[in-house]
């Protein structure tokens, strides 16, 4: 498969720019090292080449003044030189060689025009001794001019510089060859460079595009590769407007139901290896051309090439078996088990953002009911929508306490006196206001947040009955727990701290789960029971009748209160059936020591009625709606 992540250089860009760098420092390095060891030279070749001037002119004025010794007249000293093969002989480069006596002149060798050096003698006042270097007719000269203390006659040398020329294009070639060599030998360097660096580039790119693409810890595809292949591979196919009934392939959003509950008692690095296998045997059970993604923490994605119902529910049963097969880790027996949406191309959506929320709203619906998978319908619930966009805002609205408490007040039957409060979580959305429990209960408890939201709701539960107390009012508070929170290990604990810490007593918080969260493992209730109690915590059985085994789990959970679910008090005024069903409840409860509350009351003859049947507490619009704490305090002093 293509993809838009290429190399961020290609090979041949990048020789091309190590050559280019490469020769420019060598030609760069060489004019340098070439300039510099010019100027090096000449300077050495002039200094040798004056020193070697200043000893063949000290020589010839030593000479001279022995010669003036002997004679009394120029002509004398004149003739004495012009026998001297010395001066006969003079190098080729001694251009000008003038001896001055008393104002005679003896031009010994003259084949180049003196003038401008005798005039700077002359300018600087005929003094014993100068020297110096200058150009004339496009040739470098030296120059030497003395006198002796007799002022008796005088030396002017001039020498051209022939042996500095020399040297200079001796080095010139020399230099010229090397620069040669290091250009050459920059050449060859900067591709061996090219390509070391190009593989190591190549090699580091490979890296990154695979990170880029697939998960680091089980090595599937990640969410990019599936944007890049969707869009590459299934976009670009021509899809006509006949042809949006006809599926051409499915994508499958499958969320794992309780790994949250393994991260929060595990940990993560066992959420990782539980991960790790379950991918594994996705693996195993997909064949090639089907694609698997992992999507995001616990959720996967796959892409079936087919969305013919009678081949998609083979791999789907297959997909719900090997995430419900237990899974050991570290001598620990783990069952996660899986749900399954199913969204199809193109029926249900043209991109993958349409598609995948199709899924979603499907794997909602199959982890709402329990029945492991759903193909997306439009007739599924509108609502479905915005619960798949709530459930994206919880962590955030959890992080930034945005769920409160409103509390619900319980009186006493039939005088109607304030003896405790339920506490019920609201969600303050910031868009769209006040939210009920129905709208974001489910969300919480299937998004993994379930353990921080309850201790939100504890936290300030205790903390508002512990404000409570200090203006003197003693009122027990109840919360409603999860399922989901009675595998919590340090759910106990937790209530203890709080407790602590506002100086609460324990008796007047009041822990209250619905009989179908009691009856999904006796066993795992019991003991959480049974810790609370021993903290001292009060119990409840809510939502009480509605289970196919209600009298059984209430005989094998030790609690203090049994709230009777609305429906029936709804319905007994209307059906004697139902009054049978609320006056045989609470009579069991009484004969089992349980403390009935009778919730949902909302007319007078309700009240009447339960009080006849021997309820005791009731609690309902009839007496009073949730409302704020501030309300509740209110109520507390007009009620008292």
């Amino acid at each position: 498969m293509s993809t838009n992540l290429e190399p961020s250089l290609s090979d041949n860009s990048l020789r091309r720019r190590l050559i280019i760098g490469s020769l420019s420092l060598a030609i760069a390095v060489s004019i340098i090292f070439i300039v510099v060891a010019y100027r090096l030279t000449s300077d050495l070749a002039e200094s040798i080449e004056v020193k070697a001037f200043n000893k063949q002119f000290n020589w010839f004025f030593r000479e001279l003044e022995a010669l003036d010794s002997e004679q009394n007249k120029p002509e004398g000293l004149f003739s004495k030189v012009l026998k001297n093969r010395v001066y006969q002989n003079l190098d080729a480069d001694f251009v000008s060689f003038k001896l001055s006596s008393n104002n005679h002149s003896l031009q010994i060798r003259d084949t180049l025009d003196t003038t401008e050096i005798e005039n700077v003698i002359r300018n600087l006042g005929f003094p014993l001794q100068a020297d110096g270097a200058t150009e004339i007719d496009n040739q470098h000269v030296f120059w030497q001019f003395q006198r002796n203390s007799a002022n008796t006659f005088s030396l002017l040398i001039v020498r051209k510089i022939s042996s500095l020329d020399e040297a200079l294009d001796y080095i010139a070639n020399r230099l010229s060859i090397t620069a040669f060599l290091t250009f050459w030998l920059a050449v060859w360097a900067a591709l061996a460079m090219a390509a070391i660096i190009t593989k190591r580039f190549e090699a580091n790119n490979q890296k990154l595009a695979y990170l880029a693409m697939h998960d680091p810890l089980t090595g599937l595809k990640n969410r990019t590769y599936l944007t890049e292949f969707f869009t590459t591979q299934i976009e670009q196919q021509s899809v006509k407007p006949h042809q949006l009934a006809t599926p051409h392939g499915a994508l499958l959003m499958i969320d794992l139901n309780n790994f949250k509950d393994v991260i929060d008692a595990f940990g993560h690095a066992t959420g990782d290896e539980l991960l790790n296998e379950l991918a594994s045997r996705l693996k195993v059970t997909l064949v090639e051309h089907h694609l698997l993604v992992r999507y995001r923490s616990d959720a996967f994605v796959i892409w079936l090439n087919t969305a013919d119902p009678q081949l998609i529910m083979p791999i789907v049963s297959q997909i719900l078996s090997c995430c419900g097969r237990e899974v050991q880790i570290s001598n620990k027996q783990f069952e996660v088990g899986a749900s399954i949406g199913i969204a199809c191309y193109p029926s249900d959506g043209t991109d993958l953002d349409t598609l995948l929320k199709h899924a979603d709203i499907a794997m909602f619906q199959a982890k709402k009911f329990r029945i492991g998978a759903e193909f997306y319908q439009k007739q599924l619930p509108e609502f479905s929508e915005r619960q798949v966009l709530l459930r994206g805002q919880l962590s955030r609205a959890v992080e930034l306490k945005q769920f409160i408490l409103v509390y619900q007040p319980k009186v006493s039957l039939p005088d109607g006196k304030l003896i405790g409060a339920e506490a019920l979580a609201r969600w303050q959305h910031p868009e769209e206001g006040l939210l009920s429990p129905d709208s974001f209960i489910e969300l919480v408890e299937q998004g993994g947040i379930i353990h921080s939201f309850s201790r939100l709701v504890i936290n300030e539960a205790v903390r508002q009955v512990s404000v409570w107390l200090a203006t003197g009012k003693t009122i027990p508070v109840s919360i409603n727990l999860s399922v989901y929170n009675l595998a919590d290990i340090d759910l106990v604990p937790f209530i203890k701290e709080q407790l602590e810490q506002f100086k609460v007593p324990a008796h007047l918080l009041e822990v209250e789960l619905t009989e179908s969260a009691t009856m999904v493992d006796i066993t795992v209730t019991k003991k959480a029971f049974t810790d609370l109690r021993n903290l001292g915590v009060k119990l409840s059985i809510d939502d009480f009748g509605t289970g196919m085994s209600s009298f059984a789990y209430l005989r094998e959970l030790d609690v203090d209160f049994v709230k009777i679910d609305r429906s029936f008090v709804a319905s007994m005024m209307d059906d004697k059936r139902n009054e049978l069903v609320v006056q045989g409840l609470i009579s069991m409860c009484h004969s089992m020591g349980k403390i009935v509350i009778a919730e949902g009351i909302e007319t007078e003859q309700q009240a009447h009625k339960l009080h006849e049947l021997g309820c005791g507490i009731a609690q309902g619009y009839y007496f009073a709606k949730p409302c704020f704490a501030e309300d509740m305090q209110q109520y507390m002093e007009h009620n008292n």
